[in-house]
C-alpha cells in the first residue's frame, strides 16, 4: 500500500497560486500563528471558511482586530516585497450558517487596505468561483482538482483532533481527485455527518489508498480549484477547506464548502457598512456608563454588540453580547484601552465591525492603613519546617488560553500558604543569520503567570495570548509563609486547541 499523502510539494512561484492568502493574529508574525487559509475575492476581499472567523464551536462572529491577512509569497516568514499584510475591517458569515452541521461554512473579510492597487501583480490576484452548472460533471467524471495550503502536512487518523507536527512555514499544494455527491454522501453516512447541496468533497473515497491526498488542520478557508473548462490557462475556485475525519484516511474524502452554490451571500450587500463606523461614546472610566453607536449600515439590520479590551495585547470580551448597546465599564478596563465590536444581521449575512480605541485610566483605589505582617509561624507556637505540596487537579484549554486548578496543602504546623509561582515555557521559530545567511533559529522563552485564589489551599492560573494547536510547559513551585517550598519544582504540559472546526481546520 502506498504512503498517504496529506501535502504533495511546496509552492517555490505564487503566481501558480496568487489567490492564496493565510490569516493570522495580528498581534504575533505570520509564520508565527497562522490558522487559516482564504482566496483572493477582490483587492479588498478575501474569502474564507465561517468556522475559521467566529468564536471557536459557536456562530458568534470574532472581533476583526484579531485578525490579518497575508498574501503574494509562499514563506509566510517572507518580509520582501511581495509579500503584503492587510488587516480585516470587517467579517461577515453567511446568516444561515451552522457550526453543528458546517453548512453554508463560508465568511467574507473587508480588508482596511487593498492588496494592491493599479494592476494587480503576478503574485497576488483574485480567483472567480465556477458556473455552478458545470461543476457536477467535474464530480461526476472524478476529475483532479487541486488544494493548497499552510496547514498540517502528516496523515491524521479519525478521531483526531490536533496535527502532531508542526505546521510548515512554506504553502504546500497537491492534487485530489474529487469525489460524486452520492458516494460522498454515503462515506459519512457511517458517522453521521450530513452532506448538503452546500458541500462537496475530494480525495479519499473509494479510490484506492493511491488517491488518498487530503486537506488538513490549518487549511481551513483555503482553495479547492480546477482549470477553467471555458479557458485552461485560468484556475477557478470551486471549494473552500471545511471539513473531514481525520486526514487522508481511506473512505473519508475531505469536506469542502461548495463556494458556487453560495452566491447569495458572496452578492450580498444587506448589511453592509459605510461612513461613519462604529464608535464609543461616554465617560471612559470604571463605573461610568457607555454607548456603542453601530455606525451606518445599508438596509435594516438587527444590531448587538459588546465591550472588547485591550486591542493591542490579549484581546478578550468584557461582556456577553447586549442588544442595548450600552454598557457600564468594569474594572477589568482600567488602566487598558477599550473598543465595542457592534454585529449587523441581515437576510443574507451577519457581519461584524469595530470601533476606535478608548483609553481607560485605572479604577481609583482608596488608600488602607499598612498592617504589620504576622510571625510566620502556626496556631500551635511551632515553628513551620515542612514544604507545601502541590496537585494539578484540572487542565484544560482553548484555542488562546488554558486554565490550571491547583491543590495545595501544607502539613501541621503550617503558617498557611502565601504563593505559587508559575512559569510558561516554550520554544518558537525566529528569523536569525547564522554565518551571514538567513536562517531559522529556536528561541526559548518563559514569562511569568499570575496565581488567583488561595482560599483553601485552591488557586487558579490562566495563561493567555496562546498560540492554537500549541503545546506548552508550564514550572509551578509553591511556597508557605514561612518561606518554605519543595526542593523540585512540578511541571506540567498543556496544548491549545487548534483555530478550525473539531475535524478539519
Amino acid at each position: 500500500m502506498s504512503p498517504r499523502i496529506v501535502h504533495g510539494s511546496e509552492v517555490t512561484d505564487m503566481s501558480q497560486f496568487p489567490f492564496q492568502v493565510a490569516l493570522f493574529d495580528p498581534v504575533t508574525s505570520p509564520d508565527g500563528s497562522q490558522f487559516c487559509g482564504g482566496v483572493v475575492f477582490s483587492a479588498t476581499q478575501v474569502l474564507t471558511a465561517a468556522h475559521c472567523v467566529v468564536d471557536f464551536g459557536s456562530a458568534n462572529l470574532g472581533s476583526p482586530s484579531t485578525i490579518a491577512v497575508f498574501a503574494g509569497a509562499p514563506d509566510l516568514s517572507d518580509t520582501g516585497p511581495d509579500a503584503v499584510i492587510s488587516q480585516a475591517k470587517t467579517l461577515s458569515i453567511d446568516s444561515h450558517y451552522d457550526p453543528t452541521t458546517n453548512d453554508h461554512d463560508i465568511a467574507l473579510i473587508d480588508l482596511a487596505t487593498p492588496l494592491w492597487t493599479g494592476s494587480p501583480p503576478a503574485t497576488i490576484n483574485k480567483i472567480d468561483p465556477i458556473d455552478d452548472s458545470k461543476l457536477d460533471s467535474l464530480l461526476n467524471s472524478n476529475a483532479t482538482a487541486t488544494v493548497s495550503g499552510w496547514g498540517c502536512t502528516s496523515p491524521v487518523a479519525a478521531g483526531s483532533d490536533t496535527c502532531a507536527a508542526t505546521l510548515p512555514d512554506v504553502l504546500n499544494e497537491v492534487d485530489v481527485p474529487l469525489v460524486k455527491q452520492s458516494d460522498c454522501v454515503s462515506d459519512y453516512t457511517v458517522d453521521s455527518t450530513p452532506i448538503t447541496d452546500n458541500m462537496i468533497c475530494a480525495g479519499a473515497a473509494n479510490l484506492g489508498a493511491d488517491a488518498n491526498t487530503d486537506s488538513c488542520f490549518g487549511d481551513s478557508g483555503g482553495p479547492l480549484t480546477v482549470p477553467d473548462p471555458a479557458d485552461s490557462t485560468k484556475k477557478v475556485l470551486i471549494g473552500l477547506v471545511d471539513a473531514g475525519e481525520g486526514c487522508a484516511q481511506d473512505g473519508f474524502p475531505g469536506i469542502y464548502t461548495r463556494v458556487s452554490k453560495l452566491t447569495a451571500f458572496i452578492n450580498a450587500t444587506d448589511p453592509s457598512l459605510g461612513t461613519p463606523p462604529p464608535s464609543l461614546s461616554g465617560d471612559a472610566e470604571v463605573g461610568q456608563t457607555v454607548t456603542c453607536d453601530p455606525g451606518n449600515w445599508t438596509g435594516d439590520p438587527a444590531f448587538s454588540s459588546r465591550l472588547m479590551r485591550d486591542r493591542g495585547g490579549a484581546i478578550s470580551a468584557v461582556t456577553a453580547f447586549d442588544a442595548t448597546n450600552t454598557f457600564t465599564v468594569p474594572a477589568t478596563v482600567g488602566g487598558a484601552n477599550m473598543f465595542c465590536e457592534v454585529v449587523a444581521t441581515g437576510t443574507d449575512a451577519t457581519r461584524s465591525a469595530d470601533s476606535a480605541e478608548v483609553s481607560v485610566p485605572p479604577a481609583a483605589v482608596p488608600p488602607t492603613p499598612p498592617v504589620p505582617p504576622a510571625p510566620p509561624v502556626a496556631p500551635t507556637g511551632k515553628v513551620d519546617k515542612v514544604a507545601p505540596r502541590l496537585r494539578v487537579a484540572k487542565k484544560s484549554c482553548t484555542k488562546v488560553s488554558c486554565t490550571l486548578k491547583l491543590t495545595i496543602t501544607d502539613a501541621s504546623p503550617s503558617s498557611g500558604i502565601a504563593k505559587v509561582k508559575a512559569t510558561l515555557g516554550y520554544t518558537r521559530k525566529v528569523s536569525c543569520r547564522t554565518h551571514g545567511k538567513r536562517a531559522k533559529c529556536t528561541k526559548h522563552v518563559r514569562r511569568a503567570l499570575s496565581a488567583t485564589g488561595g482560599k483553601g489551599g485552591k488557586f487558579t492560573i490562566v495563561a493567555k495570548r496562546l498560540t492554537p494547536g500549541t503545546g506548552y510547559r508550564i514550572t509551578l513551585v509553591p511556597f508557605d509563609k514561612a518561606g518554605n517550598r519543595p526542593q523540585f519544582s512540578t511541571i506540567t504540559s498543556i496544548r491549545t486547541k487548534p483555530r478550525h472546526q473539531s475535524l478539519l481546520g
